[in-house]
């Protein structure tokens, strides 16, 4: 793996961890948070790495994954 792709992969599970702590996600403030230039290049890292937009890879992982505290 080059460097590149590892801090690629590093940059979307950032947002990942975001998205899916968060209640409501505010997609523009992850993406600034997580270190993409804008929420449109973050879809596309979503995209080209899952498959998925990330609110539908969020869908599925908080299905998955119980909250703490709850």
């Amino acid at each position: 793996m080059t460097p590149k792709t590892y801090a690629r992969i590093a940059r979307l599970r950032r947002a990942v961890a975001l998205a899916t702590a968060a209640r409501d996600p505010a997609w523009s403030a992850i993406a600034q948070a997580a270190g993409y230039f804008d929420q449109a290049y973050m879809i596309d890292e979503f995209r080209t790495f899952t498959g998925r937009t990330p609110p539908v890879l969020r869908g599925e992982l908080v299905q998955v994954t119980p909250r703490r505290g709850r």
